[in-house]
């Protein structure tokens, strides 16, 4: 006796996760190289004061092309351990550079818990006023 033997798998589910797993992991790659760069998105009066520039200066800049000096004070390897840690960091503002006593750099995470910027808080005066 002679016969075919059909068979069958579905593997949408297979596909539709490989898939995801494409987009997600284009999305995180997106996501780091932004974070490499460092542009400054927000910038408010108190950071800029600091800084000592204006908004056109670094306004949705990269922020080591706008502000090169501060790559060569440290910041960079900060901002770098903060990225990769998702821990924050607490950095001192040495004396004579504004009225902030240190600065708080923080991740800001998606629903996902993935980081997606930093931000940036100073304490200044025994007020504890936030820049």
């Amino acid at each position: 006796m002679a016969g075919i033997l059909v068979t069958s798998h579905d593997v949408t589910e297979h596909v539709l996760a490989r898939q995801h797993v494409r987009q997600t992991t284009a999305e995180l790659a997106a996501t780091n190289a932004g974070l490499a760069d460092y542009v400054v998105q927000v910038c408010n009066p108190g950071l800029r004061a600091l800084w000592q520039c204006t908004p056109a200066q670094v306004l949705h800049q990269p922020l080591f092309a706008a502000l090169p000096e501060l790559q060569y004070q440290g910041l960079r390897e900060v901002l770098d351990e903060v990225s990769r840690t998702g821990t924050a960091a607490v950095v001192p503002v040495p004396p004579g550079l504004g009225a902030a006593r240190a600065l708080t750099y923080s991740p800001l995470r998606d629903a996902q818990g993935q980081t997606i910027a930093l931000g940036v808080a100073g304490k200044c005066g025994p007020a504890g006023h936030i820049i």
